[in-house]
């Protein structure tokens, strides 16, 4: 649950607008979760995934190391959809959130 919060501020964003749906180029999107409990990567193809690590997470993210309970996203610039990312875990839950 502390995870979905920090999401939910991360894509509250300075203006504080929140919401259920994440709208893109006039076609409303739900965001998707799935949590990493061994290394992989993302499927290509999502406009947008947010990466969040649990407290107790080891592990790096594009070969860098990702702290626990860090947060980071990545966006496609418009008409755009995000190549592959590349994750590893070695403890914890890596948190991964994104809009198809």
């Amino acid at each position: 649950m502390d995870a979905l919060r920090r999401l939910v501020r991360a894509l509250e964003g300075p203006g504080g607008n929140s919401g259920a749906l994440v709208q893109l180029s006039g076609t409303v999107r739900t965001p998707l979760c799935s949590e990493a409990t061994a290394s992989g990567s993302t499927a290509s193809g999502v406009k947008s995934v947010t990466f969040v690590a649990s407290s107790d997470f080891s592990g790096t993210l594009l070969g860098q190391t990702f702290a626990a309970s860090a947060s980071f996203t990545f966006t496609a610039p418009p008409g755009d959809t995000l190549g592959s990312i590349g994750f590893t875990r070695s403890a914890g839950t890596l948190y991964i959130y994104y809009i198809p």
